[in-house]
């Protein structure tokens, strides 16, 4: 089951879409440095990701640099209500849903063709977003993963 060129794609959008935009607005890059990856993966080049909200849809919107070295632009947008909604752009058609946690924490599923996965998201400082889960590998077997993520630019509260 290869869920890979949809995984740090999905992970990044799932985690913004369902979290308090309000205090996540704005313009974020990964950090790879700081991201715990299954072997082999790696966060993928010039990963910037803008979250806008106007309180009722929430958008989120990622360029990468593919391994290609062509520019990907995707875009979710929607409620954290649990129901599942297409990313736009991505070449492998997939869908992501996310929710609240009684404590706060984002629990976002993402589903593909080759599978599923969920990820847990919180934010652990002002600038600091941590994404955490199990994907399948190759295998089939949970490969633990963790992805931070840096806020660029605060937003005027």
């Amino acid at each position: 089951m290869e869920l890979r060129p949809a995984l740090v794609t999905c992970l990044m959008i799932a985690t913004v879409s369902c979290t308090d935009t309000s205090s996540l607005r704005g313009t974020y890059v990964a950090n790879e440095d700081a991201s715990v990856l299954p072997p082999g993966e790696r966060v993928p080049p010039n990963f910037r990701m803008i979250i806008e909200d106007d309180g009722a849809l929430i958008t989120t919107t990622q360029t990468f640099t593919a391994d290609s070295g062509e520019t990907v632009r995707l875009v979710w947008r929607g409620e954290c209500d649990g129901k599942e909604r297409p990313v736009e752009g991505a070449l492998t058609p997939f869908q992501l849903s996310c929710r609240r946690s009684a404590s706060g924490a984002l629990v976002n599923t993402i589903v593909s063709g080759a599978g599923s996965y969920v990820e847990t998201c919180v934010l652990e400082s002002k600038v600091r977003m941590t994404c955490k889960g199990e994907q399948p590998n190759q295998e089939g077997r949970p490969q633990p993963f963790s992805y931070a993520f840096d806020r660029q630019e605060q937003v005027r509260q």
